[in-house]
């Protein structure tokens, strides 16, 4: 457990820790698979049950949106957060390029370098990314007009008339 309060802004009843998986390929005694091969949940249900706590781990570790904290938290000068363990709007947690990307956001903001950040992969907005996704979820190689929902544009949302 590291020095108490960890954050600024952390409240009195909240404690961070952590650990590390040092045999990272053994099989768990609660989850009985490599530490390698668990999800999240199941790590976190693996070190609940050392603790004696793994019926509560959904009272002891809830996750929602935004309560990862931000690449550099407010009030912070000299601290930082990288990788996928922060929150990072509009991207993924898993890839390399959430690693980099944190790592730019924190350096450039940390040391006031008016450089750019490489912009996001929009690919939801790519058309051809959206034929590869159609084609996928159809099971066809080629999509046809008729494979196409008959949509009325003018019965669409309002929002969506917007994009």
């Amino acid at each position: 457990m590291p020095l108490q309060p960890v954050a600024p802004d952390q409240p009195e009843n909240v404690q961070f820790m952590w650990f590390y998986g040092l045999h990272a390929n053994n099989c768990g005694t609660c989850v009985k698979k490599p530490m390698t091969q668990c999800s999240g949940e199941e790590i976190k249900r693996e070190f609940l049950y050392y603790c004696g706590l793994e019926n509560k781990i959904d009272e002891i570790m809830p996750r929602k949106l935004k309560d990862r904290p931000e690449v550099i938290p407010a009030g912070n000068r000299n601290l930082a957060f990288i990788g996928r363990f922060v929150e990072l709007e509009g991207d993924v947690v898993f890839t390399v390029e959430t690693s980099v990307r944190t790592a730019m956001i924190a350096v450039y903001r940390m040391l006031h370098l008016d450089r750019p950040i490489t912009p996001l992969f929009q690919g939801q907005y790519d058309i051809r990314m959206v034929n590869v996704a159609l084609k996928t979820l159809l099971g066809k190689d080629k999509i046809e007009v008729s494979d196409l929902p008959k949509v009325n544009p003018l019965k669409l949302p309002q929002t969506m008339k917007e994009m």
